[in-house]
């Protein structure tokens, strides 16, 4: 996108803010400083702020300090807005608190204010650092000219490791496992403490860790010995080194959005045969339909194989709607390599049976669709859906048998 120049006027109110903005700094740190050490006599003057039936007690710094601290980022905010032309009141506000809060982790007994600050500051981590991680893994998978020069199948299999990491699969599996351990621990513990001092007060307890042992070993175990969970659907009928085949050679090349948001925030990259979207590694081949789905607080994007299997990816972390909406749709549209017959995608779905009928083992009818040429099962799939054209042909031509009959 082309950068709008600036006016005059605005490069002198930028100089004025910038000006303002540094005044307001440096006066901060000297009422931090006469904070921290207690120098300086006039900033240590007690103020009495009365609130009500309240009376407040602030000393000299901790005010001046608040107040040249909000100056300094309304200065940055005017800037930003003189820069970018646009309207960010949401952040505004969120800077104008930070403020507030970092002055007043600096006063007396903030030993509270220190905690919270930690719990807050964690969610805030929890919630924004693995998406931002998997976004900078997902475009470091994109193809580099490197890459023609290094061994394919350890490309690959780095590659996939990578890959996995996005939606921290690895990280899923490990705590799975180790919540599953718990369990059985708090059982063998249960069970020594019963035998030797045969008490029944707590046997309960041990009970219900059993149960869950019991009812959840299955799943868990399945879910932790599944390769690549990066692969829904395939990674449960195929195995880890039949994935790394199928994967093998493609070159991914990231999709270039107009929504600035979208381009930051939703790496997508496109292979010959694959698509990588958020997080998920789906066969462009297999793809019956791919749309967006967007709630009043959460959006993800849901998937259709030929065979009718369904998944969806995560909820993505840049909500869908509006223009940006309909620009991932036209995205979308894009990624399926088969142009279906116009039906419904249940029809389709019921038709995969009749689809290449020698194949009568469903691991070996998918591996030869992931393996030949999309236009044999396009050509396979337009046979099983006839034309309107043929299907009013073929319809004219029972007519006239039966009108012969007659």
């Amino acid at each position: 996108m082309e950068k709008k120049l600036l006016t005059e006027k605005e490069k002198y109110l930028t100089i004025l803010l910038c000006v303002l903005g540094g005044a307001a700094a440096f006066y901060t740190g000297i009422c931090r400083y006469a904070g921290l050490f207690g120098k300086i006599k006039y900033f240590q003057h007690q103020l009495i702020i009365v609130a009500g039936s309240e009376a407040l007690f602030f000393p000299r710094w901790f005010l001046h300090s608040v107040f040249a601290g909000l100056l300094l980022v309304l200065c940055i905010y005017g800037i930003y807005r003189i820069k970018t032309k646009k309207k960010r009141y949401g952040m505004l506000i969120l800077w104008l608190f930070l403020s507030w809060w970092l002055n007043l982790l600096f006063t007396p007994g903030s030993a509270m204010v220190w905690v919270m600050t930690v719990i807050i500051g964690g969610m805030f981590a929890f919630a924004n650092i693995p998406p931002m991680i998997g976004r900078a893994i997902t475009r470091s998978l994109k193809f580099e000219a490197s890459d023609l020069e290094k061994d394919q199948e350890e490309l690959c299999r780095r590659k996939l490791g990578k890959a996995e990491w996005i939606c921290f699969f690895p990280l899923k599996k490990i705590l799975a496992a180790g919540a599953w351990v718990f369990c059985l621990f708090v059982v063998f513990a249960g069970a020594t403490v019963f035998f030797r001092e045969l008490k029944t007060e707590d046997m309960w307890f041990t009970i219900l860790f059993l149960i869950i042992a019991v009812f959840t070993a299955k799943k868990v175990w399945n879910y932790v010995l599944t390769p690549y969970g990066c692969i829904p659907v395939l990674n449960k009928i195929f195995s880890r080194e039949e994935l790394q085949a199928l994967l093998k050679g493609e070159r991914f090349e990231p999709i270039s959005f107009e929504d600035e948001d979208l381009q930051k925030y939703m790496p997508v990259l496109l292979s010959e045969n694959w698509v990588l979207l958020e997080g998920m590694l789906i066969s462009r081949k297999l793809l019956l339909n791919v749309y967006t789905y967007s709630g009043r607080r959460v959006s993800y994007i849901k998937c259709r194989y030929l065979d009718g299997k369904k998944f969806s990816t995560r909820a993505t972390y840049l909500h869908l709607y509006g223009k940006r909406n309909e620009e991932m749709e036209k995205v979308l549209l894009k990624i399926p390599r088969i142009d279906f017959p116009k039906e419904r995608p249940d029809k389709i779905a019921e038709k995969y049976g009749e689809l290449f009928p020698e194949k009568k083992d469903s691991k070996e009818k998918l591996w030869y669709l992931l393996t030949h040429d999309v236009s044999e099962v396009e050509q396979a799939y337009q046979k099983l859906f006839p034309s309107r054209e043929r299907k009013q042909k073929r319809n004219k031509n029972n007519r006239e048998r039966e009108d012969k009959k007659v």
